[in-house]
């Protein structure tokens, strides 16, 4: 409930603000809001059904493709923890600002008159995220882990897969995809929809570059799952470029 709640909230008072039309800006970052919200409950639910598939894990052939690649995560995992206290923080508070930065965005994008970054920040996160769904359930991985155990988002996939998991709440939801890794695929995404002219470009690309160092390690990733992430960017915007460009010649 306090999601629906939340949802009919913003879309609510986005309406009515568009009805008076005495502040179209505030109505389209409200209608915006809405939708994100939406969007991001739908695809966590989605990532749970997608689960139950139970194709076979491919942890093994990720991590090999990791050894080829050079990539070492028990390495980097302790370079990390191995950080001062502060820079540990800010690497984590950069991994869990993804939700909050997408809709502090779309306040921005409509502030600033920018209602097609918006729609191009939507319409790729909606694609992108519907292609990292399905991935997922076709390449499951539990990701690696070291000393410290299984992280508890790998747990929740262990028994989505067995059945023992067959209700949950909203409110105790976990992301549960490893591959691709969504955190990369917003990473890319929100430092495409802020590229020049914008001046937020720098900040932003600072800010998702700190997060791209620690997806692999605060999200329990392979190197390959970043890689996908980027892949599955790329073609989503390549996709929605083209439908726009075709809608805009129609």
């Amino acid at each position: 409930m306090p999601v629906v709640k939340g949802v009919a909230m913003f879309a609510a008072f986005g309406f009515l603000i568009d009805y008076s039309r005495r502040a179209p800006r505030v109505a389209e970052a409200a209608h915006y809001c809405a939708l994100w919200i939406g969007f991001f409950v739908a695809l966590e639910i989605l990532s749970y059904a997608v689960a139950t598939l139970r194709m076979p894990l491919w942890d093994s052939q990720f991590a090999r493709a990791d050894a080829a690649l050079g990539f070492n995560w028990n390495a980097g995992f302790d370079w990390i923890t191995a950080l001062s206290p502060w820079l540990r923080s800010i690497l984590e508070h950069a991994y869990h600002n993804t939700i909050i930065q997408v809709l502090l965005l779309t306040a921005f994008f409509a502030a600033i008159k920018r209602r097609d970054r918006n729609r191009e920040l939507l319409w790729i996160g909606i694609l992108s995220g519907l292609i990292t769904i399905t991935l997922s359930g076709l390449f499951p991985a539990l990701g690696p882990y070291g000393k410290g155990g299984m992280p508890r988002w790998s747990a929740v996939l262990l028994t989505l897969r067995d059945g023992s998991l067959q209700k949950f709440a909203l409110g105790s939801m976990t992301g549960v995809v490893s591959f691709p890794s969504f955190h990369t695929v917003i990473a890319v995404l929100v430092v495409y929809v802020n590229r020049p002219p914008l001046r937020s470009f720098v900040p932003v690309a600072i800010l998702n570059a700190l997060m791209l160092v620690a997806i692999p390690f605060a999200g329990h990733h392979y190197l390959v799952d970043m890689i996908a992430g980027v892949a599955v960017t790329t073609v989503s915007i390549l996709i929605v470029r083209t439908a726009r460009t075709r809608c805009a010649r129609a």
